[in-house]
This record gives structure tokens, C-alpha cells and sequence, in this order.
């Protein structure tokens, strides 16, 4: 059985070695070079245990087998052993694995030193060279299962980066990743709209600049990618606060390296009208990094990942704290609001109680004086007659007192007038309360409510303006970096029409329905997809033969889209070399396919269709370039071990494609392709 340290010691003497994007024949002891991270990975534990790990297909021979992240990760799902990211990087000969974003996206793998440290075929400037854990994102550790493997004596924490923009990132801002889409555009490799959305568009041309820059290819932009092209991830933008952060920013740096570390911190501070907050922030920058200047604090934070991590810990420390203290504060306001709503409802009740016991003493009365007679028990319907009628009579001389009688409404009999009406009205409510009852505390107690809630209401009105006021202003600071117009896109070229429908159709005519040859290495296949290809593409799920046989052609495309056009880069080929490039593509692989677009058009054959591939292609009349494929397919058909079994059928449909792509090349069945 292998061992983790064996690992180790293999990939040390690989030191130095070349990186570029091949396949690597695993059987091979003596093989120095070059390497991808994958091939690397699986080169290793195939030389140590003599068993195939982490390629597309297990089965296949050595010689053959393709590595791929993605097969990793497949494999660690269904046989493997997954541990943390800490535990890893404390295990000599464990891998550290960041997953492809999508199927046939790019991934990376490192073998771990055990002390924190990494031993990788890391990117074209560094080749195999060591690297280090922390800092950077992982998705997860794993341990081969045939490895045998010396437990770690501790574990320590392991500081991920401070800040990373990728597909499917948290925490990523628009106008960040607006900047690196403007980078990627001026330096050649990004033609998509400015839209502020990290997705695979702007993944794939970030890869394109990683490789070309000479780093690590992997689709997400940290620290080394950021910087190689000019922008700055820390770089805090002050719209997220609105005007009342941009003067607290002005007048201590230190805050917005805090809100580029933790952005959340942004509503913390601007949350605190006191400022309390913005002060212990910046106290907490300060103290963690021991600088009191900001570029200082900044490049310290920069150049430590673990000081950044820290830092990260207690800014949401002190978010959290903030957080609580302001549910502290909102809990005691509405205690006290219900204090005196409750005061308000019992001063109601106890009026009410007032009114509710002289009514029934009156009326205790009445019946009194009604049970001895006389007078005195007719008093209460006289009186309440009089103030009935007192109170109709008055009313009408106040309202047509003007009209009718020619009273000033500024003369004193006017406002006499006025103030009896106002006695009249409590003498009629309490001759109302005296035969009818009345409610009058119940619309007391309701309307002294009624007002505490409508002053709450104004309250959450004005605050609610004030965040739509801070939304309003976030969107106009994003809205201040224009989207190119439709006009001036054009100018700039128009993306080329895709050709891949036309292609695709032509491939599934050669490739058939399912079939299960006996002496086919690729096993069972449905549409030309294998089984390896559809797991693949389903991910951990993975799929069955039966799933296989179900396998519809709009699905089938969908596949060679991802898996086999876009990787060899077809929609920048020219027509009807597309379609050769994607056929073989299809047949053999996409690195076999790349190697021999590359020999034909005189690029080196390094299998990976970058920008100097394309340069060369582009070159090259495609006619000749068809006739060039064409041969060295041939001659690769022809070095297969079961070329007696296919060959036939390997030359009639290079025969047929040929045809194919020579008519797609000319001109004018180009344009109505």
C-alpha cells in the first residue's frame, strides 16, 4: 500500500518542472514534465499505489486516462474519503481540492505537505512549485482511499482569503466585479457586456488572462489575479452607506479597509447615528494590525491572510455586538411604548367607570323620586328637554345666524353664541349618556390609542423614507457607470453567430443511438455521449445505463456544448475547421483534438486551445488547415490499437466530416450555413 509521505516524496522531485495543460501517460515512472494540477495529482497516486484515481474514466489504460477536477471530486464522492480543508493541510500527501464551477470548467488540486504547505503544478510561471494552504479558497481536503495515511498529532485553523470573486462567491460587489470585467476588456480577453455579474462568461476570460499572465488558472480573481490586472478587491466603495458613511470613511481610512473585509460592517456604521460604532471599527482595524495609518494597515492585511482572517473575526464580532445592542434598544422603546399604551388604556377605563357609576346613580335616583311622586320625579325629562331642544336651536342660530338674522360671525353676540353651543353639546352627550348609555370612554380610550399608534406610524414611515432615500442613492451610485450602448457595442464587432447548431446536427448523424460494443474502450454510449460523460455531467448524482438509453438529443447538446465546442474554444475557429476541431473533439478527446489543431496549424501542440492557438489558426488558409487535421486524424486512427475493429468506420466518417467542413470553408456556404 502507498503511503501519504510517498506521495510527498514523489512530488518533491518534480520540483521545477514545467506546467502546461496535457495529458499525462500515468504509467510512465521516468515522466518529468509538463504538468497540469490534475495530471499531476493523478500521475502520483498512480505511481504510488498502481491504481487510477481521479480521471474521467478509472477503467481506461493508464496511458490514456484523462485527469480532471471534476473527476476528483466525482471520485471523492463515490469512493474517496473527504476530510476538512484543516485536517488536509496537517496530513502529509493529502489533496486539497477546489471543485470546477461547471462540467468542463477548471478546478485545481495540491498535495499537501502536512505543515500547511502545498507541493503543485501550480501555473505556467512557477510550474511544479510549492504553495501554501491559507490564504486561498478550498473546497474540500481528501484522502485516497488506498493511501495509507499518518494522522495529524493537531489540526491548527487554516485563514481562507481575504476577499475572492468567483461564480456562485459570497459577499461579491457589482461594481468590484464591474472593474474586473473593464480590466479584462482592455486587455483583450473579455467582449461581454460591463453588467457587473461574476458568471461563466467572465470566468472563462479571467482563465484565458490567468494563463496567459503566467497564474494560476482557475477562473477566480484573489489577490495575485487582482493584481495582475490592476484592480483593487479592497478597494471599498461608498455608496454602500449612503452620504452619512462617506463623511464617517473621510474622516477615518481605517473604515474602509473594515467594510472591504466585511461589508455587512457598512450598515453597522451607518446604523449608529452616535458614531459609536464607527470608533470601535476603526480601534479594532487599528489594534489588529498595529497601524494607525491606512495604506499601512491595508498592506499588512494584504500581505497576511491570517491577520486578515483575524481582522474578518472581530469586525463581525463587533457587527454581531452592534446588532444586539440595537435589538436591546428597539426592545426597551417597545416596552415603553406599551408601558403607556397600557397607562393610556386604564386612565380610559377608569373615566369610563367615573361616567358609568354617575349615570347609575342618576338614573338610581330618578327611579326614587319616580317611586315617591310629585315634581321632582318629572325634573330629569323636563331638563332634558329643554337642553335638547336648546342644543338644535342654538345650533341653527349659529349656522344661520349670518344668513338669516344678519349676525357678524365677528361680533361678540356671534361668539357668545359659539361658546353656548359648546356647553349645549356636553349638556345633550350627557342627556344621551343618561337615557342611551354611552361609550364615550370606549372612544376616549380608543382615540388616545389611536393617536400612539399613529405617531408610531409616522415614525416607521420617516424611517422608511430614509432607507428608500439610501436605495435611491445606492442605485444612482451604481447607475453612474454607463453600459455601453447597443450602437457602440456594435461598432467595437459583434460576437460571431455560433455555428454550433449546423455542427452538432452533423456529429449526431455519425454517432447514432446507443451502442455497447464488446471492444469498445468507452463502454456503453447513447448519441455518442459514454457513460463516464453523462455521470460527469450529472455530477454527484452520477447515472446508469438506463439513464443512458433515456438520453435525448436536446440533453446530448447540451453536453457537447459544455464538454467539447466550448472547451476547444470552436466558436472562435473559423468555419467548417470548427467542425473538424469538434468532431474529434468528440471522438478522441478535447486535448487529443487541440494537439492536432495545433500541429496543423504549426502552434505548439500543448493541448489547450489558448490565444496562440487561435492566432495561428487564424493565420492559416482553412482549407489547408482541414486537409492538415484530416491527415494527422488519420494517422492518429491508425496507431489505435483496435483500429482493426473500427478503422472502417473511423475513415468513412473522417471522409464524410472533411466533406463536410471543405463546403462549410468556402464563402458563400459559410454565409448560408
Amino acid at each position: 500500500m502507498g503511503t501519504g509521505a510517498g506521495l510527498l516524496n514523489r512530488a518533491g522531485k518534480h520540483l521545477g518542472q514545467a506546467y502546461k495543460n496535457v495529458d499525462v501517460p500515468k504509467d510512465a515512472a521516468d515522466y518529468g514534465g509538463p504538468w497540469d494540477c490534475a495530471e499531476f495529482a493523478s500521475w502520483l497516486v498512480f505511481q504510488e499505489s498502481g491504481q487510477l484515481y481521479g480521471c474521467l474514466d478509472n477503467a481506461v489504460a493508464p496511458a490514456v486516462a484523462n485527469a480532471y477536477t471534476g473527476a476528483w471530486r466525482d471520485d471523492v464522492a463515490r469512493r474517496g474519503k473527504r476530510i476538512s480543508v484543516e485536517q488536509a493541510a496537517a496530513t502529509k500527501g493529502a489533496f486539497l481540492l477546489r471543485y470546477p464551477p461547471a462540467a468542463g470548467k477548471m478546478g485545481h488540486i495540491a498535495l499537501s505537505d502536512g505543515q500547511g504547505g502545498t507541493i503543485e503544478a501550480m501555473d505556467l510561471k512557477h510550474g511544479v512549485a510549492r504553495g501554501s494552504v491559507a490564504g486561498r479558497r478550498w473546497d474540500t481536503g481528501v484522502l485516497v482511499p488506498w493511501i495509507d495515511y499518518e494522522t495529524p498529532a493537531e489540526v491548527p485553523p487554516v485563514a481562507g482569503p481575504s476577499v475572492i470573486y468567483a461564480v456562485n462567491a459570497p459577499n461579491m460587489r457589482a461594481e468590484v466585479v464591474k472593474r474586473i470585467q473593464t480590466a479584462l476588456r482592455d486587455k483583450g480577453f473579455y467582449k461581454d457586456p460591463i453588467d457587473g455579474v461574476f458568471g461563466m462568461k467572465t470566468m472563462d476570460a479571467v482563465a484565458l488572462f490567468q494563463q496567459a499572465a503566467g497564474v494560476v488558472t482557475d477562473g477566480e480573481v484573489g489577490q495575485i489575479t487582482a493584481k495582475k490586472l490592476g484592480v483593487n478587491l479592497l478597494e471599498f466603495a461608498l455608496d454602500v452607506g449612503g452620504q452619512a458613511l462617506r463623511s464617517v470613511v473621510a474622516a477615518n481610512p481605517l473604515i474602509a479597509l473594515a467594510t472591504s473585509l466585511l461589508p455587512a460592517i457598512a450598515r453597522t456604521i451607518a446604523g449608529d447615528p452616535a458614531g459609536a460604532a464607527a470608533g470601535e471599527v476603526a480601534r479594532a482595524v487599528a489594534d489588529t494590525t498595529g497601524a494607525s495609518e491606512a495604506e499601512v494597515a491595508k498592506a499588512r492585511v494584504e500581505a497576511d491572510p491570517q491577520l486578515a482572517a483575524t481582522l474578518r473575526i472581530r469586525l463581525a464580532e463587533i457587527a454581531n455586538e452592534q446588532e444586539q445592542a440595537r435589538h436591546e434598544r428597539e426592545a426597551a422603546e417597545r416596552a415603553a411604548a406599551d408601558a403607556k399604551d397600557a397607562a393610556l388604556r386604564k386612565e380610559a377605563n377608569d373615566r369610563l367607570e367615573a361616567q358609568l357609576k354617575d349615570v347609575a346613580d342618576a338614573r338610581g335616583k330618578m327611579v326614587q323620586y319616580a317611586q315617591i311622586g310629585g315634581p321632582a320625579a318629572k325634573a330629569p325629562v323636563y331638563i332634558s328637554y329643554v337642553v335638547t331642544i336648546g342644543f338644535f336651536v342654538t345650533l341653527f342660530l349659529l349656522l344661520g345666524a349670518g344668513k338669516y338674522l344678519g349676525i357678524d360671525k365677528s361680533s361678540d353676540v356671534y361668539q357668545i353664541i359659539n361658546l353656548v353651543i359648546g356647553a349645549l353639546i356636553a349638556a345633550f352627550s350627557t342627556v344621551v349618556s343618561f337615557w342611551l348609555g354611552s361609550s364615550q370612554g370606549s372612544r376616549n380610550k380608543d382615540e388616545a390609542v389611536s393617536q400612539e399608534r399613529i405617531e408610531q406610524t409616522k415614525q416607521a414611515t420617516q424611517a422608511v423614507a430614509a432607507s428608500q432615500e439610501l436605495v435611491k442613492e445606492v442605485v444612482a451610485a451604481a447607475a453612474a457607470s454607463p453600459r455601453p450602448p447597443a450602437a457602440a457595442a456594435a461598432l467595437a464587432g459583434a460576437p460571431k453567430a455560433s455555428r454550433f447548431d449546423a455542427c452538432v446536427s452533423l456529429v449526431l448523424d455519425r454517432e447514432g443511438g446507443f451502442a455497447d460494443h464488446p471492444e469498445d474502450n468507452g463502454g456503453p454510449t447513447n448519441l455518442g455521449i459514454t457513460l463516464r460523460t453523462l455521470s460527469e455531467w450529472r455530477g454527484a448524482a452520477g447515472a446508469s445505463v438506463a439513464d443512458l438509453k433515456a438520453l435525448k438529443p436536446d440533453q446530448a447538446k447540451e453536453i457537447y456544448r459544455a464538454l467539447y465546442w466550448n472547451r476547444m474554444r470552436c466558436d472562435d475557429l473559423p468555419a467548417g475547421v470548427d467542425l473538424m476541431a469538434f468532431d474529434f473533439a468528440v471522438n478522441a478527446g478535447p486535448a487529443a483534438s487541440a494537439r492536432l489543431l495545433q500541429k496543423a496549424a504549426g502552434a505548439e501542440a500543448d493541448g489547450s486551445v489558448g490565444p496562440a492557438t487561435l492566432a495561428a489558426v487564424g493565420a492559416a488558409p482553412p482549407d489547408k488547415l482541414i486537409e492538415a487535421f484530416h491527415a494527422a486524424k488519420l494517422a492518429h486512427y491508425r496507431g489505435l490499437s483496435d483500429w482493426k475493429t473500427f478503422g472502417r468506420g473511423w475513415v468513412n466518417r473522417a471522409a464524410i466530416v472533411r466533406e463536410k467542413a471543405l463546403a462549410m470553408a468556402r464563402p458563400e456556404t459559410a454565409a448560408a450555413a
